[in-house]
């Protein structure tokens, strides 16, 4: 019996005293949440000002935020973004999902009277979006947002947007996020054509690694594309189907590798396939990452410069120089490991790697020495029945007499090689 009873007490105290404690470690993550806000916005200073207002009214078991952002962008009107939130405390959240955390936050936007006759006009008595939030015991958020859809008829043009969902995951530190969802796609009809998106999906992992450099994957598909034109002036329709792209990003050792595999299944052109299985396999290796983000911060500073200048001078390229010079320095390289389609004429392959690599870092100052630290090898394979279409048919015989082309199974190849300065195609030697 005394065994019970101390059961009973304890979960008593966790009923009635745990909503209490999260409520006090909610408030203060909802405090982190607008300083992290506010570092965000720093950022862009020379391109907008901006104020935060907050209010935080804690209670036992819920309680009620409200944030105020008035973002003035440069020699524009302020525009003002008010959120209300509704907190309820954890440890559980009865009837929601998922049922334990450490508050449940609820998020309305509060619109300008002009802007609440932009909404009632597009999404009638329906939120324009829905945004919803759970803080875990840990620290980390997850958001939930959806997109209401709409559609805007205005001077003959109309445009459709579907509905969207996204859910997305940050650290309380702001260092790791998580991000995936979907949209049903959109249209915009016009006098002067139409274009069609259809379905897309994403999904990210990213981390920051350095400073306003983020690394990690990511992943989207797009159902199809299609660009209609009327007039048929170039095409009359221009679809593209099945397009997917999955990319990977890591820091090693103060250097960015990265690739990117893209790929369309079909590109139609007026209802002729102009190509299939659209193969595009990119890599971009030991690329240094320090001077890559000292270079954003240049370009960011000469945005600041010009956003405050009647007359703005123009950028000092000079100051970009140390830092694109440490970067060809670290010995980056580009790889194309497979670009590929297939034609109504044949297949089309290459592949592509270049360096630069020299042990005289003087070199890369002068653009016309650098050309000898660059060295680059190439294969390409095209049907000659589709080369015979091109500008370059009347020269393709003298072309394959000389042996700068090879002729085989219909296929016209070339081995490209670029060594300090010199260029050989198929072992001929061509500069």
């Amino acid at each position: 019996m005394k065994k019970l009873l101390f059961i009973i007490v304890i979960l008593a105290a966790v009923v009635t005293g745990g909503p209490f404690v999260s409520g006090i470690q909610a408030e203060k993550h909802y405090n982190a949440s607008v300083v992290q806000l506010e570092q965000a916005l720093s950022e862009y200073q020379h391109l907008l000002s901006y104020s935060i207002q907050k209010n935080y009214q804690r209670g036992w078991f819920k309680s009620q935020a409200s944030t105020e952002l008035q973002i003035t962008p440069k020699n524009e009107a302020p525009i003002t973004i008010n959120m209300q939130h509704s907190v309820q405390h954890g440890p559980v959240f009865w009837g929601k999902s998922p049922l334990f955390g450490l508050a449940s936050t609820t998020t309305d936007l509060q619109y300008s009277a002009e802007a609440q006759k932009t909404i009632k006009m597009l999404w009638k008595d329906k939120k324009p979006l829905v945004i919803s939030s759970v803080t875990g015991f840990s620290g980390e958020t997850t958001f939930d947002i959806k997109l209401t859809p709409f559609t805007l008829e205005e001077g003959g043009n109309i445009v459709e947007v579907k509905p969207a969902q996204i859910n997305a995951s940050i650290t309380p530190q702001a260092d790791k996020l998580t991000a995936s969802g979907e949209w049903q796609g959109m249209s915009l009809t016009s006098q002067d054509g139409k274009l069609q998106v259809g379905k897309m999906t994403f999904s990210s992992d990213k981390s920051r690694a350095l400073e306003t450099l983020w690394v990690g994957d990511d992943k989207a598909d797009i159902d199809y594309m299609t660009v209609t034109d009327p007039s048929g002036a170039s095409f009359r329709e221009v679809n593209l189907q099945g397009f997917s792209m999955v990319s990977h990003s890591e820091l090693q050792a103060e250097a960015i590798n990265a690739n990117a595999n893209l790929r369309f299944a079909a590109i139609t052109i007026d209802e002729e396939k102009l190509a299939s299985d659209v193969i595009l396999n990119l890599k971009l290796n030991n690329i240094a990452a320090k001077p890559l983000v000292a270079i954003q911060q240049v370009v960011t500073n000469w945005q600041q410069q010009a956003m405050q200048q009647t007359n703005p001078t123009p950028p000092d390229f000079t100051q970009l120089q140390p830092h694109l010079q440490a970067i060809l320095k670290q010995g980056p390289s580009i790889e194309i490991s497979k670009l590929h389609a297939e034609t109504q004429k044949g297949n089309v392959d290459a592949d592509l790697l270049a360096t630069i690599k020299t042990d005289n870092p003087m070199l890369l100052s002068n653009p016309l020495f650098m050309l000898g630290a660059i060295q680059a090898k190439a294969n390409v394979s095209l049907p000659k029945a589709l080369l015979m279409e091109s500008p370059m048919a009347p020269q393709l015989d003298m072309y394959i007499q000389q042996g700068v082309l090879k002729e085989e199974a219909g296929q016209l190849k070339a081995k490209v090689n670029f060594t300090e300065g010199s260029l050989t195609i198929n072992d001929k030697k061509m500069m």
